[in-house]
């Protein structure tokens, strides 16, 4: 089957593919919606192809967003994946929120999508008998407190891939997408988890026995039995990150080969803020919408200097990855030399 005629067989295609404006204008980006069932309902959700104009290759990254944020917060990574001979397939999962269109805030459309969500993980909290009448805000502060803690109630990390499986559904035709798009018999797919997405990745290359490269972005590594895990992993947080402790347990756990880096100033939310949505002159960032201001806020240009700084870090490490385990011609060392000042820990087995 050819690229066209997949995207043609597929639920939804945008009108030819289109140039994105951001990031790079040499990036192409296609998009369709796939479907699947889910407890006898048909769902659907949307899948985005990055790739580099004319330069189709059979490497395929597949990325899983956060819960909350979406491929678009990424622009950045993904950007420098696809120049770099990368096919990028970014889902957007169901619980995907994302400020859209571009430059006005997240409709009720959008935000309905978790409510289903929130009373399914309310209901199986309840299951629990020392839970039985809890309340809705009592559940979040407890889902939180669980997995930020060292010490974690496991009844209730055991209601996560539970509540979140039908992500697992859809990465697994994500990369059966890619594989499609690519129309290649030997493609070579890598993948990366940022935060809940991490686990999604987790789960379904656990269950699948995928030996990938996986990438995890600052991950909700509480839950995850890394020792489990098949294939090469790299293990990337901050010394802000409040998942570092766990993310770095998960590498101490996870078999040879895997790497770890701890990333100087680099929080949870790093991973997820781009420097095109920045930039952008009327940014849709988090303080407008606290603030309800009707203008745009200014963003102190030496904080967005700093985070391109951060940011740089992070895709060169993913980069150095990927090139490592998909192309075999990685060299870590022109990352660990370029960034020294930024890397406070780095480990490998």
């Amino acid at each position: 089957m050819t690229r066209r005629k997949f995207l043609e067989s597929t639920v939804a295609l945008t009108a030819a593919s289109m140039i994105t404006s951001c990031p790079d204008p040499r990036i192409i980006s296609d998009y369709v919606q796939l479907r699947y069932d889910l407890n006898g309902e048909t769902k659907n959700f949307g899948v985005n192809f990055y790739y580099k104009g004319g330069d189709i290759t059979d490497k395929a990254i597949i990325f899983s967003h956060g819960f909350g944020v979406g491929p678009k917060n990424h622009w950045d990574l993904i950007n420098e994946l696809a120049l770099n001979q990368y096919l990028v397939v970014a889902p957007e999962h169901n619980d995907y929120l994302l400020f859209r269109p571009e430059n006005e805030i997240l409709s009720l459309e959008n935000l309905i999508r978790i409510i289903p969500d929130a009373e399914r993980m309310l209901e199986l909290i309840r299951e629990i008998p020392e839970y039985y009448d809890i309340s809705f805000l009592e559940t979040i502060d407890l889902f939180f407190n669980s997995l930020f803690s060292e010490v974690v109630d496991e009844a209730i990390i055991n209601i996560l891939p539970n509540l979140f499986y039908y992500r697992k559904i859809e990465l697994e035709k994500s990369i059966e997408a890619g594989i499609d798009f690519l129309n290649s018999e030997n493609v070579k797919i890598g993948m990366i988890g940022y935060s809940l997405g991490g686990d999604t990745m987790f789960e379904l290359a656990n269950e699948k026995e995928y030996d990938y490269p996986k990438l995890f972005l600052s991950p909700i590594s509480t839950i995850l039995k890394a020792s489990e895990l098949k294939g090469p992993s790299r293990w990337i947080t901050g010394d802000l990150d409040v998942f570092k402790q766990q993310t770095l347990n998960a590498y101490n756990e996870a078999p040879s080969p895997s790497s770890f880096i701890n990333l100087k100033d680099v929080g949870h939310a790093t991973f997820a803020r781009d420097v095109c949505l920045i930039a952008r002159p009327i940014c849709p960032t988090i303080e407008f919408i606290y603030n309800n201001n009707s203008e745009p806020i200014d963003l102190n240009c030496i904080i967005c200097d700093d985070y391109v700084e951060k940011l740089r870090v992070i895709i060169s490490a993913s980069l150095a990855f990927f090139d490592q385990h998909i192309k075999n011609s990685g060299n870590e060392g022109i990352f660990l030399g370029r960034f020294s000042d930024r890397v406070l820990e780095y480990h490998r087995k």
